[in-house]
């Protein structure tokens, strides 16, 4: 997908991976650029491969292409989740 959107929250660091919150303005498929998806939120990763990554601050307006996978261990919201621990 091609996502535009804006960080919020805090973003962890750290020298493999940075892993963020991503409020979605739009998005768009990059096999079809006709269809427009409808996402809201997504918890965002972002693994360094090179000392010219890019820094992410909460706040920043963002283009980015990202890999969207559906959510594990969320079946029963608020009780014990064994694929977490």
């Amino acid at each position: 997908l091609l996502a535009t959107g804006t960080i919020v929250g805090l973003v962890e660091s750290s020298s493999q991976r940075s892993r963020f919150d991503f409020r979605v303005d739009s998005a768009r498929s990059s096999t079809s650029s006709q269809r427009p998806i409808s996402l809201q939120l997504l918890k965002l990763s972002s693994y360094n491969r090179s000392v010219a990554d890019p820094v992410f601050v909460p706040g920043d307006h963002w283009q980015l292409r990202v890999r969207v996978r559906r959510p594990r261990g969320f079946e029963n919201p608020g009780t014990f989740d064994i694929s977490a621990g």
